[in-house]
């Protein structure tokens, strides 16, 4: 009931005497998905050695476009989409931890600002292979809540960003709030190719969870965006470093530090 009053405030929260409505608009686009951050709702893998043992990350996930409009004169532009995802580590053979993530995020721009509302829910789940092998007995872990992002791009190659996140509901622990910050540097066509646009970007995620003390948790990464043509679609071939407590919720009181080597696919 609660989640179903959060999305009519949502919903109620489009520009008043919106124009241009459009069903079904392309995801993603008044807000973009950031290009560090841990948890993105994305198509790709990543390889890396964490606690000298092989392991790698798997997304599978997708967002859809469900409604776009404009307001004020045309110059505010909002959407609304729906974004689910599987994400899980694979080590030593074997499926260790799944985290399911689902998302309605509300997003609105003008020029150089934007902003992103999301009611989001998550749930973790450590894999059979991993309870029989490490004799881990699996926590309840999950969390419903509310995130907030506020983004500037002053200039067509840097977005600074930044916002909270509260959860409505969480378990095992009480502790609700969280902080999100970053900053990305993405160049403009190389012209390599006219076929293929290749950009080569950078960006920097910081995330403060109260669960963890506030402690901070980093993620670098620089790559490259290989285009297809005309299409929004790409492929990002991308190096990162993270420094801090896992983005896995069955693992979250353990820090970890690791280099990694992604492929990520943009439909």
């Amino acid at each position: 009931m609660r989640s179903s009053l959060i999305l009519l405030l949502l919903l109620a929260a489009a520009p008043a005497g919106a124009k241009g409505l459009e069903a079904f608009p392309r995801p993603d686009e008044i807000f973009p998905k950031l290009l560090a951050s841990p948890k993105q709702f994305q198509l790709g893998a990543s390889a890396y050695r964490v606690n000298g043992r092989g392991a790698s990350d798997l997304s599978l996930g997708h967002a859809w476009g469900l409604l776009r409009g404009r307001a004020g004169d045309q110059l505010w532009q909002w959407q609304w989409d729906a974004r689910a995802m599987s994400f899980s580590r694979w080590a030593d053979g074997g499926l260790e931890a799944v985290d399911l993530l689902g998302e309605l995020p509300f997003s609105v721009r003008r020029g150089d600002l934007s902003f992103l509302g999301a009611l989001f829910h998550e749930t973790s789940h450590l894999g059979d292979d991993h309870i029989r092998r490490a004799g881990r007995a699996p926590v309840r872990t999950t969390a419903t809540g509310l995130r907030g992002l506020f983004a500037l791009e002053p200039w067509d190659w840097l977005r600074a960003y930044g916002g909270p996140s509260f959860l409505l509901d969480t378990a095992p622990t009480p502790k609700r709030w969280s902080l999100q910050s970053g900053l990305e540097l993405m160049s403009r066509d190389l012209g390599v190719s006219k076929n293929f646009p290749l950009r080569v970007y950078a960006a920097e995620d910081l995330q403060f969870h109260e669960r963890v003390g506030f402690n901070p948790s980093s993620r670098f990464v620089a790559g490259v965006k290989i285009g297809w043509r005309e299409s929004q679609k790409a492929l990002r071939v991308q190096a990162g470093y993270y420094s801090g407590h896992s983005y896995f919720g069955q693992f979250q009181a353990d820090r970890e530090h690791f280099a990694d080597l992604s492929l990520i696919l943009e439909l």
